[in-house]
């Protein structure tokens, strides 16, 4: 019999899938050029083509799902696929034209070297899950237009700040910030009443804004290692006469912090009377 024809649609993919998105995959690889993952080229020509770039979902002709986590356990040398390539894959850019993903609904970038976000990451309006832990990223853009946010991850960056739209995404229940160079966490955090997990540990924090008594959805608030010598009163809430934190709350980390006890009565300053944790050690001066 014939071979069958595949039939291709304007920009040379097979018929059904949306050009543009096919656009923005080839501006990836182009923008990531002295990046070859010789792994991704399943059909062995010798050129990363848009459809084979990454772990990709489609529906209707759009790109929902994109991963290009990086994975050193798949990317072997050319010449003998037994040996582990030595070389660095990993991605340092996302194109500018990103934001023309307008069905994308997760993005997993984690593992790479990217030091920014483009400004048109913002117009991913239907992303439920971003996921950027272990990059290189310094700054985020104002990320406040993606209300429909469920899971965002930015742990292990270089992140000194975070931006005040952060407020902004509404939908979110968890949130991964451990591992960054934050001094200090806008008021704006305590909107994001949905938030179910939240990880602040292994930062330079020394406190927590008094708006994160709003989070009253909260399951696991890790704060550890961190420099924060008191915690808000506003934690506390005063039901029935008797105070008590999060009814939620399952997990509460707050070791290595600076809440001293200072007075020698047991307790550190800076802890709310509806706290009852163990405090863990406490870097305190003697």
């Amino acid at each position: 019999p014939e071979k069958e024809e595949t039939l291709l649609s304007d920009c040379s993919a097979p018929y059904g899938y949306d050009c543009g998105d096919i656009a923005v995959l080839q501006s990836f690889i182009d923008v990531n050029s002295q990046v070859f993952r010789h792994y991704m080229d399943y059909n062995a020509s010798g050129i990363l083509e848009p459809l084979e770039f990454g772990y990709q979902i489609w529906d209707k002709g759009r790109l929902i799902q994109l991963n290009l986590n990086y994975s050193p356990n798949v990317i072997m040398q050319q010449d003998n696929p037994s040996e582990l390539d030595a070389a660095n894959y990993r991605l340092t850019d996302i194109p500018d034209n990103v934001g023309e993903l307008t069905e994308l609904e997760s993005l997993w970038l984690h593992d790479n070297e990217l030091y920014y976000l483009p400004d048109g990451i913002e117009l991913l309006t239907k992303l439920n899950i971003l996921d950027l832990a272990n990059n290189l990223l310094i700054e985020l853009p104002d990320i406040g237009s993606l209300v429909n946010l469920n899971r965002l991850v930015l742990s292990y960056n270089h992140l000194a700040s975070l931006p005040t739209s952060i407020g902004n995404l509404a939908s979110l229940e968890r949130l991964w910030l451990q591992h960054n160079k934050l001094e200090f966490i806008p008021g704006s955090l305590g909107n994001l009443i949905q938030l179910e997990w939240l990880y602040l540990n292994d930062n330079f924090l020394q406190a927590l804004p008094e708006e994160i008594g709003n989070l009253i959805n909260l399951k696991l608030l890790n704060i550890e290692n961190n420099m924060i010598s008191f915690i808000p009163e506003s934690m506390c809430n005063d039901i029935n006469s008797s105070l008590t934190m999060y009814e939620g709350l399952e997990t509460f980390s707050i070791g290595n912090n600076k809440l001293c006890d200072n007075n020698n009565d047991g307790i550190p300053e800076g802890i709310p009377a509806c706290i009852e944790e163990d405090y863990g050690n406490q870097n305190c001066a003697n």
